[in-house]
């Protein structure tokens, strides 16, 4: 189930939910709690909250107050708005946001990577192109964010989340794995999101799914498995800027007509 479908919004779950059980915290995350559902989340005075949610073991990452961008652009990613982490400036996530639905609402594509750098309490800064830059000191005290990734099953680090990571601005890779999985590929209407290892020859590997909506055993093995081994071709790796170790990123949104889109 997708974080905004779940919660209409995530600041009507954090904020406006009595039967939630909230707890404060000085110089940690705040938590709430209501059956199944889990929620952390920080405030910030300049009107973004920043929630970790985990239900029914699913995990999802919103960052809520984003400005509306009236004319948005792109990076090569697709993405609307991105995360960095402010010290390195390195990319930590892309946040999709539904610009009919929630506008002001986005959601990390990557959220387990995503909430093991909350977790570390380091600052990060929202970017978007021809948008001021928004930096977000993190609470110090990361034990909530753990228990809560603990009690979703989600690991507590993954080696890849120190890869740089990196999208591509065509259709090619996508077009060409979805002549090869389409007869199989699942009906309906969900999204999966798919990180692949860039290595030797722009070839792919290690390809695995870092987000299901909804979640779904047969989505692993359709399109990871149709992406392991591709190759990039050489003008689209230079665009996308692709290096040796690096992570791609690729995000399939699909209605009975098998649309891909790339992040």
């Amino acid at each position: 189930m997708s974080f905004l479908k779940s919660t209409t919004c995530a600041a009507t779950l954090l904020l406006a939910t009595p039967a939630m059980a909230h707890s404060q915290s000085d110089d940690g995350w705040d938590t709430a709690t209501s059956g199944d559902t889990q929620v952390a989340y920080a405030e910030y005075s300049s009107g973004q909250t920043i929630a970790i949610q985990c239900k029914d073991s699913d995990l999802q990452v919103a960052i809520i107050g984003l400005p509306v961008v009236e004319n948005p652009q792109a990076d090569t990613t697709g993405s609307r708005f991105t995360v960095l982490d402010s010290a390195s400036g390195h990319p930590l996530v892309h946040i999709e946001v539904n610009k009919d639905r929630a506008p002001t609402t986005g959601i990390a594509i990557m959220p387990a990577r995503f909430a093991r750098a909350l977790k570390n309490g380091n600052p990060v800064t929202i970017k978007a192109i021809g948008q001021p830059e928004i930096t977000l000191a993190l609470p110090t005290d990361g034990s909530a964010v753990e228990k809560l990734l603990s009690d979703c099953g989600t690991p507590l680090s993954d080696p890849n989340d120190q890869r740089i990571i990196r999208g591509l601005p065509t259709m090619d890779v996508l077009n060409r794995a979805q002549r090869r999985f389409a007869r199989n590929a699942p009906t309906g209407t969900y999204t999966i999101t798919t990180q692949c290892t860039v290595v030797a020859d722009r070839k792919l590997q290690d390809c695995q799914s870092v987000r299901q909506i909804p979640s779904a055993p047969d989505y692993e093995r359709i399109f990871s498995g149709s992406l392991n081994g591709y190759s990039v071709k050489p003008d689209e790796a230079a665009t996308a800027q692709l290096r040796e170790g690096e992570l791609v990123i690729f995000n399939y949104t699909s209605t009975t007509t098998h649309e891909i889109q790339p992040l």
